[in-house]
């Protein structure tokens, strides 16, 4: 509480005594709130009512202390709403651009698979025919597996795959 100050507690009843008919609060030295109203009679005289209003004082203080922590809340909402905006943009254009690398990826895999099963099928096709002629037992060989490996390249559930060397080789 802020201390006593005279001078404005006598500028203060010399307003109400000169301007009677308004009331005015005052907050006491024990902590409450006093509303008083003082009223000219007829005969020259005052009357002066005196209402504790500390409760409806707190009262007062608690809601404007609600209201303040509301706007408080409330500007942080926005805040965040704003943010939440920003980060549904910003996923909105990752989202638009991920697509954008698997259809690109699609259509580089596909013209690759193109690519690469052209000339392998001429490959396959010119092993065939190589087989069809008179080869000595390690031209056949050589032929053979790679006719075998070829076929099952092209075969492969997955598509077009790699053989690796380390791996045992296959039958056809």
């Amino acid at each position: 509480m802020p201390p006593f100050d005279g001078e404005a507690w006598i500028a203060a009843r010399l307003h109400s005594f000169r301007n009677p008919g308004e009331s005015y609060e005052i907050h006491d030295a024990y902590g409450r709130w006093i509303r008083i109203s003082e009223k000219r009679t007829p005969d020259g005289g005052y009357v002066a009512v005196q209402t504790d209003i500390t409760d409806m004082k707190q009262i007062e203080e608690e809601l404007s202390n609600r209201v303040t922590q509301m706007r408080d809340n409330q500007d942080q909402l926005e805040r965040q709403s704003m943010e939440l905006a920003a980060l549904a943009e910003d996923l909105s254009a990752d989202r638009d651009q991920a697509e954008r690398a698997v259809s690109s990826k699609s259509e580089f895999l596909a013209t690759m698979s193109h690519e690469i099963r052209t000339p392998m099928n001429g490959v396959i096709g010119m092993t065939g025919m190589l087989l069809d002629t008179d080869l000595d037992t390690d031209q056949r060989v050589y032929a053979d597996s790679s006719h075998c490996k070829r076929r099952w390249s092209r075969d492969s559930s997955h598509g077009w795959s790699i053989h690796r060397p380390s791996a045992p080789p296959r039958r056809c």
